[in-house]
C-alpha cells in the first residue's frame, strides 16, 4: 500500500494565513441512528390523550339537519340559536326573579385577537369559537 503525505492547502495569497480545510460532516441521511432516536423521544415524551376524550369522541352523536331545524331545548347550535335568527332560549330555570341572585362560578381565557364569537352548546358542552381559530 503506498504511503501518501497528508494534504496541505496552497497558499495563494502570502499576506493571507491558510484557510483551515474543510471537514466533511455526515449529512442527515448518514446518521439515521439520530432520526429514529429523536422519534422515539418525541413518542415517549407525548403524553397520551386523557382517557375522557376517547370516550367523550366515541360517545359524540353529529349534529343534523333536523336538529338545526328544531334544537333540543338546552342546546343552541347555531347563531341565534335557531335558524330564524329569534334568539330566544325556551329554558325557564333563570328569569327575572332570580337572574340578579347569579355569581359567576367559572372562567375560561380566550386566546390574544378579536372575540366576536358566539357561543354554541350541545349536549352540555359549550363551544366558543376563538381568534385566529385557535382550538383549546
Amino acid at each position: 500500500m503506498p504511503v501518501t503525505a497528508p494534504l496541505r492547502p496552497t497558499v495563494t495569497n502570502p499576506r493571507r494565513a491558510p484557510a483551515a480545510p474543510e471537514l466533511s460532516r455526515p449529512t442527515r441521511a448518514a446518521r439515521p441512528g439520530r432520526t429514529v432516536i429523536a422519534a422515539l423521544a418525541a413518542m415517549l415524551l407525548t403524553p397520551p390523550p386523557a382517557a375522557g376524550q376517547q370516550e367523550a369522541a366515541d360517545r359524540f352523536v353529529p349534529v343534523t339537519d333536523a336538529m338545526l331545524q328544531d334544537p333540543a331545548p338546552g342546546d343552541w347550535l347555531t347563531w341565534r340559536r335557531t335558524l330564524d335568527g329569534w334568539g330566544y332560549s325556551p329554558l325557564d330555570q333563570i328569569d327575572r326573579g332570580n337572574v340578579a341572585g347569579l355569581r359567576m362560578v367559572w372562567t375560561r381565557a380566550l386566546a390574544p385577537g378579536r372575540q366576536e364569537g358566539t357561543p354554541l352548546a350541545y349536549r352540555g358542552v359549550l363551544y366558543m369559537p376563538q381568534a385566529s381559530d385557535v382550538i383549546e
